[in-house]
């Protein structure tokens, strides 16, 4: 199952690297536009990963497992935002629920997934 994450760097230079390149492994990625700005810098990539490729963190963002390819990048944009009013707690109430949620579902399918043959009274072998 695939989700949007966004990563953002203040380094053009990075940014530039990361277009031709992808993303090193145990890279962070934001929930949201607003974190990946906030957090990492104008130069913001929405990102379109597996959600099996990742791990949460501290409640407000993931951490990629594996390399993530540039053929994964959706849209590179930089931006130039003038914060008025944020509300984190909110969009970290909305994060967990989410995340939880899809981790969830994660395990139904993996679970439907498995051939019926390897599972004995409930129980996997």
């Amino acid at each position: 199952m695939f989700r949007i994450w966004f990563h953002g760097t203040k380094d053009e230079g990075i940014a530039l690297r990361i277009q031709r390149e992808g993303f090193k492994p145990l890279t962070y990625f934001a929930a949201n536009l607003q974190d990946a700005l906030t957090f990492g810098g104008p130069h913001v990539f929405e990102v379109a990963i597996d959600f099996a490729d990742v791990s949460k963190t501290d409640g407000w963002q993931v951490k990629a497992s594996n390399a993530i390819p540039s053929e994964s990048i959706i849209n590179y944009s930089i931006y130039d935002v003038s914060v008025l009013a944020d509300f984190p707690n909110r969009r970290r109430a909305v994060f967990d629920a989410v995340f939880d949620a899809a981790v969830a579902e994660h395990a139904t399918r993996a679970r439907a997934a498995q051939p019926a043959s390897s599972i004995t009274s409930g129980r996997q072998l």
